[in-house]
């Protein structure tokens, strides 16, 4: 089986593969300061609660965008889950070309979900990941990552109104019922998410003049769900989509 580890700036996700099928998904916390033997002892209780032990774990594909927490999910795989693995980035692409200026800083989520888009949509294609930020990862015709755009996700720029002034509340994204915001509360959640609404449909018209395509448009991230549904842009919601991708990757950068 294979655990595929997508290890953001909030959030830790999991998935377990048995080669296509997906047979588990855990979501855990980042905590940059977690260790090997952390991860051991919650993924050896994740797969008891299902029948499995390490064991059971024969690959291991990692994207990881916290520096801090990579030399634990690498011990986790290699000392623990005694597993090989591929940590998808520039060497590890699944069969993408990257045709970025500084290819060693792009993160490998946007890679992994950059495989993912391709295999499920074709080339070329879009993948608008609304998570911590909100990032536009563009794949050209030729099947190369040409770049994108980052922008604050919603949860992002919620908290800095908040940490940043001096009245204003934290408010928990989540749709907003009008434009015209009758409380502060309801002000700010408008002026987040129909924000990033409008920032995404202007930066797709541009990306899609640029490219000279009307590419799709493929979202995921763990907002995702609040964002889709007010954006027709959107060809598909895929929340795993950056996992599927590790899961590919590691299955072309395994050797033969």
């Amino acid at each position: 089986m294979l655990l595929a580890l997508d290890a953001g700036n909030s959030n830790l996700t999991a998935a377990l593969f048995d080669g296509q099928r997906l047979e588990a998904v855990w979501r855990l916390r980042a905590d940059p300061r977690t260790t090997a033997d952390d991860l051991s002892v919650t993924f050896a209780a994740l797969l008891r609660a299902r029948g499995l032990s390490e064991a059971n774990v024969t690959d291991v594909g990692i994207a990881c965008v916290v520096p801090p927490l990579a030399p634990a999910l690498a011990a986790l795989a290699a000392q623990h889950l005694r597993a090989p693995a591929v940590v998808v980035g520039p060497e590890d692409a699944g069969g993408l070309r990257i045709a970025v200026d500084e290819p060693a800083a792009l993160g490998p989520d946007r890679i992994a979900g950059a495989v993912a888009a391709v295999e499920r949509h074709g080339a070329p294609v879009v993948v608008a990941d609304f998570g911590s930020a909100t990032t536009l990862t563009v794949v050209s015709s030729e099947r190369a990552i040409v770049g994108g755009a980052i922008a604050p996700g919603i949860g992002m720029a919620a908290r800095a109104l908040h940490e940043r002034t001096g009245r204003l509340p934290l408010v928990e994204p989540a749709a907003p019922g009008r434009a015209v915001g009758a409380s502060t509360q309801e002000a700010i959640r408008a002026g987040v998410v129909f924000g990033c609404v409008g920032a995404v449909r202007e930066l797709l018209r541009r990306t899609r003049a640029e490219l000279g395509s009307e590419a799709p448009m493929i979202a995921t991230g763990g907002l995702c769900g609040v964002i889709a549904p007010l954006l027709p842009e959107i060809a598909a919601v895929e929340p795993l989509l950056t996992l599927e991708g590790v899961r590919l990757a590691c299955e072309r950068g395994r050797p033969a």
